[in-house]
């Protein structure tokens, strides 16, 4: 397949730059599973990984990295059904180019769920261009994200309709718990979607599960759509947190949200923003708010 790759991608569809793909190392012992560990970042150049194969397992972590103290850069082409026990974990500086067919997906319910940037002053930047993302743990938490940005400077683009977070089930059982993205500092999402996330009242962070916005977090929505959200008290299916999260939506939609308290579609808590510029927020199942609901000294702007 890396003969193939090399005559058919020569050039990294995601960076632009002259690829050189290498594979994972499967385990010995086992032909579906492939070590923890398996990648190392470069801090010079992009460093361009193959993950394949069907029914296929990385057992823990993905990346590392030699040094913690420059930028390093990673470009991973999915292709195929991945099962991953652990996270693209990026504690050094990282710039990661995400994309190719198929999906993955985490079991973790630790700190950091399949895309994590915990460090903070770090720069960190997830461009993603395609693939299926989703949880498959019943208990996760917020902490556990399938998207979980601690940095506030760290940024995630998401560039293409094939892009998809969130599980295709929208769960009935009222155990189950599902967070798509935490985001500390800026996401951008130009097309794809976000689906299903679930958030139930014995967690302490219940307000969103498709996409929680920490205070000082920056959602700019230009397309795209945000759909079935199902929140058992009160938030959305984009919530920001009181402080000074801003979320500009400039296109895309988000439909088909479920609160059952305060809330639904937007959820703006206190000192937060919303900007609305032609955009559409519908299918709505609420107690109390509708499409947008706003708590006291938030701030939202509309604009034609």
């Amino acid at each position: 397949r890396l003969t193939e790759l090399a005559t058919q991608l020569p050039t990294c569809p995601f960076c632009g730059k002259a690829a050189t793909w290498s594979a994972f190392q499967y385990d010995s012992n086992d032909p579906n599973k492939i070590a923890a560990n398996n990648m190392s970042a470069d801090a010079n150049a992009p460093s361009h990984f193959y993950v394949y194969g069907d029914k296929t397992t990385i057992a823990g972590n993905w990346l590392t990295a030699p040094t913690k103290e420059t930028q390093h850069y990673a470009c991973i082409l999915l292709d195929g059904n991945i099962a991953s026990e652990g996270s693209i974990l990026a504690f050094f500086p990282a710039i990661l180019h995400v994309g190719g067919r198929g999906s993955v997906s985490t079991s973790t319910s630790g700190q950091g769920g399949l895309f994590a940037f915990v460090g903070t002053g770090m720069q960190h930047e997830l461009n993603l261009y395609g693939g299926t993302f989703y949880s498959t743990s019943r208990k996760s938490t917020l902490e556990s994200a399938v998207i979980y940005t601690k940095d506030p400077e760290s940024v995630i683009n998401i560039w293409s309709d094939d892009v998809i977070i969130g599980s295709d089930v929208k769960a009935a059982d009222a155990q189950f718990l599902n967070y798509n993205v935490r985001c500390g500092g800026t996401l951008n999402m130009y097309a794809g979607t976000i689906r299903n996330g679930k958030a139930g009242t014995s967690d302490s962070h219940e307000e969103s599960a498709n996409l929680h916005l920490v205070p000082g977090s920056h959602f700019n929505m230009y397309g795209g759509t945000i759909v079935g959200n199902h929140v058992a008290n009160n938030g959305g299916a984009v919530c920001l947190l009181s402080g000074t999260a801003v979320f500009n939506m400039y296109g895309g939609k988000v439909v088909g949200g479920k609160a059952d308290n305060l809330g639904n579609c937007v959820y703006v808590a206190s000192g937060a923003k919303v900007k609305l510029s032609d955009t559409k927020i519908t299918g709505n199942n609420v107690l109390r708010g509708g499409g947008v609901y706003l708590a006291s000294t938030a701030d939202l702007t509309l604009n034609n």
